[in-house]
């Protein structure tokens, strides 16, 4: 099955599972579009784009003491920006960026849906492609991250996995499938390094087979590596700060990166095109020496990144503040708390692993194929297994395995059919969820139990009216948890001391050691550092209260409406969980 006519309508059907049920939430919910911290950052840094920032410059000057250099990419920020530039003149630029707010999120879905079926019906016919579009829309709505107000980056990467994975899979019949494969590693390395684990594990079965068993692959290979070369090399050249030229960096595209995996890609592709007549063991020899070359180079250029990046981070900022990030927390962890989300992932990957153990058996034609995306699922649940926020991504490797042998089984009799129903069902998030919601949640420890809901006075605190506060007072430099940072940067021009952004690490640690030093003593910090303002949310986390109601710190203070002398409480919304206060001169 191609990509003609005959494929929009089940990508249209796959698309709209997860699109309409997000629309819909937005529109019973109010109609407010929600905006996580990244999210607004990201929308920080768009406007600042359109302000007319430069291109190159992505240092955001309100963030931090002295302002902070983002690790985030320019290619996300040119199409939101481009889209709320070309909207403006019709809705009047507030409007404009919630339009773009809404159906940007929307629009990086239609690409991993399409690619999904496109790739399933080369290999299962038609069923397997409305299979994979089924799939691929009902994982994405699962996994919430292209949703009305995702901004961030996320939704970026788990599109262009989907196309690495369909363009994978269908590498061994087209050389076209496998240099889109590798431009969408490459645009993924640009956009953001978080995929790189499992790119780097898929790159590295990919070369594997192609050496192993060239055939068909030896021009794939060709064609993903000088795709996956020249790409980067420009995305480098069009998008890298100067920071990124001096290197040093291991959280972003820089020349610590790009150096290593642009020798790897085009030893590849040499090997490829020069050897694959030769004796296998010259063949494997001459990769094993791409491979130690591109790690010599690492290791010349980036002998930092071979090491866990949470290394670098302060030890009492990593304490206070990382390690009590809930996208950090093990799978292990994160099941205590109860089923939730995570089962159905678990079992839509155990469904895509045993489907792709079984078509490496009965698939001859795509058997390494099926083998690569086999290894990235291991590879994707050790990612998931250590940190939870790779479950996502886990998410999509079981949609090709599924979407092609399901529907081949419900072709060859009752019982093999009754497998394939079971299978496509296993896949689907809502089956598996109904399940996991019936267990019994772990009880809780005693003690507790808040009279308040911490996240639900967060997300009042990110309402423009209580936000409005902000904007009405003259600029200045803001004391407040690194949870509201970003916000207070969307909603009002002030200067923020903290957001939660590793590279503002000064900032950070200023920011929480205020939040829990005794008042008279928060006052010489506020006054050493120029703050104007302190403000607090509810039961914020950050600030370790209320679970802690004697906690001397300033903010467990203020909690409790203990106001010291050098603090002036300012008007705020009624009912408002948000509390803001203007240090007097000193």
């Amino acid at each position: 099955m191609g990509t003609g006519t005959g494929l929009w309508a089940p990508v249209l059907v796959g698309w709209a599972l997860c699109a309409v049920p997000a629309l819909v939430a937005l529109v019973t919910g109010g109609g407010a579009v929600p905006l996580s911290t990244d999210d607004a950052m990201r929308l920080v840094q768009v406007r600042d784009l359109l302000a007319g920032q430069g291109w190159f410059d992505l240092v955001q000057a309100r963030l931090g003491p002295e302002g902070t250099e983002m690790h985030w990419s320019r290619l996300v920020d040119a199409p939101i920006a481009a889209l709320i530039w070309l909207v403006a003149p019709l809705l009047g630029t507030a409007e404009a960026e919630r339009a773009v707010s809404v159906f940007w999120p929307l629009l990086t879905l239609l690409p991993a849906v399409l690619a999904m079926a496109a790739s399933a019906g080369r290999q299962g016919g038609v069923g397997a492609a409305w299979a994979a579009a089924v799939l691929t829309g009902a994982l994405l709505s699962h996994a919430a991250r292209h949703n009305p107000g995702a901004l961030d980056h996320h939704n970026v990467q788990l599109t262009l996995l989907a196309v690495v994975l369909a363009g994978l899979l269908s590498a061994s019949s087209s050389p076209r499938w496998a240099a889109l494969a590798g431009g969408a590693m490459a645009i993924s390395l640009a956009v953001g390094i978080e995929m790189v684990p499992i790119l780097a594990i898929l790159g590295a079965a990919f070369a594997l087979a192609a050496v192993l068993v060239p055939g068909q692959l030896a021009r794939a290979a060709v064609a993903l590596g000088l795709s996956f070369a020249a790409t980067l090399a420009l995305l480098f050249v069009a998008t890298a700060p100067a920071s990124a030229y001096r290197g040093g960096h291991c959280d972003a595209l820089s020349v610590d990166m790009a150096l290593p995996a642009i020798l790897g890609a085009l030893g590849l592709a040499g090997v490829a095109a020069t050897l694959c007549a030769r004796p296998v063991a010259l063949r494997l020899g001459a990769l094993l020496a791409v491979g130690a070359v591109a790690l010599a180079a690492a290791a010349l250029v980036a002998p930092a990144c071979f090491t866990n990046p949470v290394d670098a981070i302060d030890p009492f900022l990593r304490a206070a503040w990382l390690d009590n990030v809930a996208e950090t927390r093990s799978l292990v962890e994160r099941l205590a708390e109860g089923p939730g989300p995570v089962v159905p992932v678990l079992v839509a990957a155990l469904a895509g692993a045993v489907s792709a153990m079984v078509l490496i058996r009965r698939d001859p034609a795509a058997r390494t194929g099926w083998a690569m995306l086999l290894a990235g699922l291991v590879a994707a649940f050790a990612i998931a297994a250590y940190q939870v926020r790779g479950l996502p991504a886990l998410s999509l490797f079981a949609v090709l395995p599924v979407a092609v042998l399901g529907p081949a089984l419900l072709r060859e009799g009752r019982a093999r059919g009754l497998a394939g129903i079971a299978l496509l069902l296993l896949a689907v998030p809502g089956v598996s969820g109904a399940v996991a919601s019936a267990m019994p949640a772990p009880a809780r420890a005693p003690g507790n139990d808040a009279t308040s809901d911490p996240v639900g006075d967060l997300f009042r605190c990110y309402e423009d009216d209580v936000l409005g506060a902000f904007a009405a007072l003259p600029p200045g430099l803001v004391s407040a948890s690194s949870n509201l940072g970003a916000h207070i940067l969307l909603e009002s021009p002030q200067r923020v001391l903290s957001a939660p952004y590793h590279r503002n690490e000064a900032g950070m640690i200023a920011q929480i050691r205020i939040a829990l030093a005794e008042p008279a003593e928060a006052e010489v910090m506020l006054r050493d550092l120029g703050v104007d303002y302190v403000a607090l949310c509810g039961t914020d986390p950050e600030t370790r209260y209320p679970a802690d109601t004697t906690h001397p710190g300033l903010f467990p203070a203020l909690g409790r409406d203990e106001v010291p002398a050098y603090l002036t409480p300012l008007p705020v919304p009624p009912g408002s969980p948000l509390r803001l206060y203007a240090v007097t001169p000193g």
